[in-house]
């Protein structure tokens, strides 16, 4: 709030008169859910998608605009599987060398929709943020809200990619002799062994 008087002066005229006069300053500001990320890990060559509710707490309009934050993006040195490139020798002969897969930009793994907006006073919107696991990644970044006359807000993203691995004991049942009256039981233990959720169903053949 900024109070100030307005003074009125007339001419050949003693009368002095004043105004107040109120101005109240309002920036544009948004308020979010969270400001960090956490995809976990997800499976290979799939999306994780996790939605973030953002509000304009402030009292005039706002307009936004998602970027990738310059130098954010970081991966493990060691999260890539190599691959092995066959090439031919100079005498025709095939020789095996490998190299490490290079990993895709920032803007390729990770995804913010809406990428632009404008909310109201009071209103919110759900932003999504994605994650694309490319096989044998683990990475980070940040992404930058800026609003339109006023601050600008980062929101940190971190996931990884990772495969089923699991294990069956016994792989196995040797039920032997049984009455024909009789229920025989035994246990199917299944381990997972991995980072990732196993979804699981049986049948008989």
């Amino acid at each position: 709030m900024v109070p100030q008087k307005l003074r009125v002066e007339y001419s050949d005229n003693p009368q002095r008169d004043s105004v107040d006069l109120v101005a109240r300053l309002d920036f544009p500001n948004l308020a979010f859910e969270t400001t960090k990320v956490e995809f976990g890990s997800v499976l290979s060559d799939t999306t994780r998608r996790i939605p973030v509710k953002i509000t304009n707490s402030s009292n005039v309009d706002v307009v936004y605009k998602w970027m990738w934050e310059a130098d954010s993006f970081k991966e493990d040195a060691n999260s890539l599987a190599s691959f092995s490139q066959q090439s031919k020798g100079s005498k025709g002969g095939v020789a095996a060398s490998s190299s490490r897969a290079p990993a895709p930009s920032a803007e390729l793994l990770f995804d913010v929709l809406p990428i632009k907006g404008a909310l109201r006073p009071g209103e919110s919107e759900v932003v999504v943020f994605s994650f694309f696991a490319f096989p044998g990644v683990q990475c980070q970044a940040t992404a930058t809200c800026a609003v339109e006359g006023g601050p600008s807000y980062m929101v940190a993203m971190s996931g990884e990619s990772n495969n089923i691995k699991f294990a069956v004991e016994p792989q196995s049942f040797d039920l032997g002799l049984q009455p024909y009256n009789r229920v025989t039981e035994r246990d199917l233990v299944i381990t997972n062994n991995g980072k990732v959720s196993l979804s699981r169903s049986g049948h008989l053949e």
